[in-house]
């Protein structure tokens, strides 16, 4: 078994060769295409810690419109 991952500036997936076949394994089930996370990473005040598009969501859903 190969496992190969691509850690890219935009966006980051991983895939596993058997020997037979390639399977690009699901990382992120919020996105539209689950296959192909966002390089994305956000940790709350609290120390709660999100990945790929919910991070993206979860980040603008505490920082819009809050004093600066």
């Amino acid at each position: 078994m190969i496992i190969g991952m691509d850690f890219g500036t935009t966006n980051s997936g991983i895939a596993v060769y058997d020997g037979r076949a390639v399977d690009v394994l699901p990382l992120d089930p919020a996105a539209t295409n689950p296959r192909v996370a966002r390089t994305a990473i956000y940790i709350t005040n609290e120390g709660a810690i999100t990945i790929g598009r919910a991070a993206i969501d979860r980040y603008f859903e505490h920082n819009l419109n809050r004093p600066v």
